[in-house]
């Protein structure tokens, strides 16, 4: 806009008459400025067509009853936003600058004040709509480092009734970056969950309007956007400036971040900062080393042999007695794949054997030639797991169970359970040796998958 005014400058340095409203109008790249856009508004300077006419027909304005300094007008702006107490100068300001040269060329400046007012800070806020709540600004940390935020209890936070929590558009911005070019799946994550969930769809004209979007607590905590059409950015330096911007609103608004450097900016600017309570940050995300070293124990676990070991327990079921038969893999060892298991009962009287793999309650126990029961186990045991794979009903208990396990990776298990009182008490023989799954055939010459 300087340059613009300086370019239709005199030998004096001052822009005379009609030479102001058409240095904004015609010299200022279109979309760059909105009282230059305001200025080719007929309705806004009714002269405009009749002033470029004259222009191209006689020169310059010479004669003009307004004039301007080209040079020094810079400085009356920058005077007006320190009146305003603003961080920066607005075209809010640079128009209270102009106000008297435009206003003696006819210039609807009232129309120019609306427009770049609505522009730069958006539709005004009823005070109905701001007293009587706590107003806090979200900033992208919070949530990407936090849980949902629809999670977090915002009245018990702030010891507040009524929470409105305030999404600025360079905030909106920041997030559809990350949620295409964050730096971690988490991140993305996080910045798609907040634009595509919480603000999904018809959200979003929810949390534009003046009752906003409720998302907790019956609607005393709500979510409002604000997104004037000339907030673009997406920093931090941004971030501020929405919240400054509230302010002068008549929003008193708190950043909530849990960025330090930008509170440590905030509290230097004035303006109030809170960091929700650590209790719902996410666990910190882990670095690409610890990421290796995480890869690598998991790797070492899935390369520890399985500790399979069967288990029987005695229950009752519809009045009669039973026992149910269960895989074990111990608390130390690896993950357990493609599990064979081959077992029998030992006495007993009136038997009768159901399968229960894959959470079946009918069918009975496959029986092999050898007289064992076969039974392949559909799932993966990881360390530390159990899973059942028969019952067994009786009028008379079996005294024991003979069993044999083979495993992915792992030598073959041979192992006994005898009936002592009440219970089935494991009396494991020695693993056979040089026997795995992968090494050599299993019993009737079934080979590994």
């Amino acid at each position: 806009m300087v340059k613009a005014f300086r370019g239709r400058a005199n030998a004096d340095g001052l822009v005379i008459g009609r030479e102001i409203p058409l240095a904004l109008a015609c010299d200022i790249v279109p979309g760059e400025s909105l009282i230059g856009t305001a200025m080719s508004n007929p309705e806004i300077w009714g002269d405009i067509y009749r002033a470029l006419i004259d222009r191209q027909q006689n020169g310059p304005d010479h004669t003009g009853s307004a004039s301007l300094a080209a040079y020094g007008f810079g400085l009356e702006a920058e005077k007006k936003a320190r009146a305003d107490g603003v961080r920066r100068v607005g075209e809010r300001q640079v128009l209270a600058a102009l106000t008297p040269q435009l206003a003696a060329l006819a210039i609807r400046t009232d129309l120019v004040r609306d427009y770049v007012e609505g522009a730069e800070l958006g539709p005004g806020f009823a005070p109905a709509d701001i007293a009587g709540q706590w107003h806090g600004l979200l900033e992208t940390s919070v949530v990407i480092e936090y849980r949902d935020v629809r999670e977090i209890d915002w009245r018990q936070e702030i010891g507040a009734t009524k929470v409105t929590l305030w999404v600025p558009a360079s905030v909106l911005n920041e997030l559809d970056h990350l949620a295409a070019r964050g730096d971690s799946e988490r991140v993305r994550d996080k910045a798609n969950k907040f634009i595509s969930g919480v603000l999904k769809a018809d959200r979003l004209d929810k949390a534009l309007s003046s009752d906003g979007l409720p998302i907790r607590d019956q609607g005393t905590v709500r979510l409002r956007v604000w997104a004037p059409v000339t907030m673009g950015g997406r920093y931090d330096s941004d971030h501020l400036d929405a919240a400054f911007a509230l302010q002068e609103r008549g929003v008193p608004v708190v950043l909530i971040t849990a960025d330090t450097g930008l509170t440590a900016r905030a509290k230097t600017g004035g303006i109030t900062t809170f960091r929700p309570n650590e209790q719902w940050r996410l666990k910190p995300e882990l670095s690409p080393r610890e990421r290796e070293l995480e890869l690598r124990l998991k790797r070492a676990e899935l390369q520890r042999s399985p500790d399979l070991r069967l288990t029987a327990r005695l229950i009752v079921v519809a009045n009669t007695r039973a026992a149910d038969i269960w895989l074990e893999n111990g608390s130390e060892a690896g993950e357990a794949r493609d599990v064979l298991v081959m077992w029998k009962t030992i006495g007993g009287g009136n038997l009768a054997y159901w399968n229960r793999l894959g959470g079946a309650t009918s069918g009975n126990v496959y029986t092999a030639s050898d007289g064992r029961f076969h039974q392949q186990v559909p799932s993966t045991l990881p360390p530390e797991s159990e899973y059942q794979i028969a019952q067994v009903t009786f009028d008379e208990q079996p005294v024991g169970i003979d069993y044999e396990i083979w495993a992915a990776g792992s030598p073959r298990k041979l192992g006994r359970l005898r009936l002592v009182g009440n219970e089935y008490v494991a009396k494991d023989h020695a693993t056979a040796a040089g026997a795995s799954i992968t090494g050599a055939a299993r019993p009737h010459g079934e080979q590994p998958n």
